[in-house]
């Protein structure tokens, strides 16, 4: 587990850097600017920022351990009833609460979240919505979140996505585990198929729903 730590805790500290980097660049007159789905730009930043603040949340709460990787950690949180139209509800609600700017907020998330990472064993169990999910196992979903919305935003922006190689590394491993999890979302096969240049995705292809 100690090599597997050292090497997740690396990533996510990538991946929360990557994120500050890209809010950072965000001028006073983009912030308004459209960016995921109905998202602007600022209610993406702030949703971004969940990828650092849950650890928090979830290290705080006691919990049994239920969940045994990532992609169970994915494929329980998915099936959640309604929980695509909680998430876009909660980011308007937060975004609009806001008493800092936004850079602020997030660089601020992203710093609680690495103190508190520096001092929670990797096999602690942390209590996340779907159940008990181990700290090593449960920060590649967080990696993912801060490098998918990271590209998000810089797309958004008009910038180039300068992804650091381990926290990409862990994103890819992450989604393909997800993959081989759950063929019902997005079959394995057809991802093996369309990165060696002999198949096309689906254009809804979405292995995050």
């Amino acid at each position: 587990m100690e090599t597997s730590s050292v090497r997740v805790r690396e990533a996510f500290k990538e991946a929360t850097d990557f994120l500050v980097g890209v809010v950072d660049s965000v001028g006073d007159d983009e912030w308004d600017r459209p960016a995921l789905g109905a998202w602007n730009v600022a209610q993406l930043a702030v949703h971004a920022s969940r990828g650092a603040s849950t650890i928090v949340a979830y290290a705080s709460e006691p919990a049994e351990l239920e969940l045994g990787s990532a992609a169970e950690y994915y494929s329980r949180a998915m099936s959640l009833e309604g929980v695509h139209e909680a998430v876009a509800s909660r980011t308007v609600e937060q975004a609009a609460a806001l008493e800092v700017p936004v850079a602020q907020y997030v660089r601020e998330a992203v710093h609680e979240a690495n103190e508190v990472l520096s001092r929670t064993p990797a096999n602690q169990v942390l209590g996340s919505i779907v159940g008990g999910i181990s700290l090593v196992d449960y920060l590649p979903t967080r990696i993912v979140e801060l490098v998918v919305h990271g590209i998000d935003l810089a797309d958004a922006l008009g910038r180039e996505a300068e992804v650091p190689r381990v926290s990409m590394a862990i994103t890819l491993e992450t989604l393909g585990d997800l993959a081989v999890e759950r063929p019902d979302l997005l079959d394995p096969t057809r991802i093996l198929r369309a990165i060696t240049g002999r198949g096309t995705l689906p254009e809804s292809a979405n292995l995050l729903g």
